[in-house]
């Protein structure tokens, strides 16, 4: 038989802070030896905008998802999700080891439930999203302690900081488009000659669109699955 091949060399390039700034100033015609403490400032503010919210209008980006739960009370349907949860993708309640779909729904029809305080197992949810800060308000109200609330949350993992030695948490799928999108936005802050070769080069020529490094950076990172409707009817008084 064989000898199966077994690779012991297998690494990620995970990049400091430096190293980014460092690659996205060139890229930007600013060469490393005349970066001084103001170029810094700017690129940490640059880096958390494009990671913090630029990136959170594209699109669901996987390597961001992580399961999360919590455990009923009674009669709390109101449950505060932890900082740094970014939105709710799809949620299941445990009960007696046993799991069950339960269904999004929004902001209206939740307003349309005639008796909100109604008791029993939860069966769909509405999720606010507030400032910095997110809720998940499900529907009955639960009616005990023990069932669990399993859901898939997508959550900010790196939040840059002027700690130039700190390693950013982005898969290698991401990395290019991650220096592209930020030499971009710091090139329409020192070097503006260079921003639309630059901006193109990130996100494609149609800026109501995403394309470039972008674009097939997203499509390198995204889950491959069936396609999952869910629908239900909702009659006037009643689900």
């Amino acid at each position: 038989m064989p000898t199966p091949i077994v690779t012991t060399n297998v690494a990620y390039y995970s990049p400091d802070i430096a190293a980014i700034f460092s690659e996205c100033y060139e890229r930007a015609g600013i060469a490393a030896t005349a970066i001084g403490n103001d170029h810094i400032d700017s690129a940490v503010r640059s880096f958390a905008l494009l990671l913090n919210s630029e990136w959170l209008t594209i699109s669901s980006r996987p390597y961001q998802m992580q399961t999360l739960n919590f455990t009923t009370q009674p009669n709390t349907p109101v449950i505060t999700l932890p900082v740094g949860t970014l939105m709710v993708w799809d949620a299941i309640l445990r009960r007696d080891q046993r799991d069950t779909p339960i269904n999004v729904m929004s902001r209206d029809e939740y307003l349309e439930i005639p008796d909100k305080t109604q008791t029993g197992r939860p069966d769909r949810y509405f999720v606010d999203r507030r400032y910095n800060q997110l809720t998940m308000t499900v529907w009955r109200s639960p009616e005990n302690n023990t069932d669990q609330i399993f859901y898939n949350a997508m959550c900010n993992t790196f939040v840059p900081t002027d700690d130039l030695s700190e390693q950013v948490q982005v898969p290698p799928q991401m990395l290019e488009a991650m220096h592209a999108g930020l030499a971009a936005k710091l090139a329409l802050k020192w070097t503006a000659q260079r921003y639309p070769m630059l901006q193109e080069y990130y996100r494609g020529p149609d800026p109501s669109r995403v394309g470039g490094v972008l674009a097939m950076a997203l499509d390198a990172t995204r889950e491959f699955g069936d396609v999952r409707f869910t629908l239900y009817r909702k009659k006037r008084g009643r689900w």
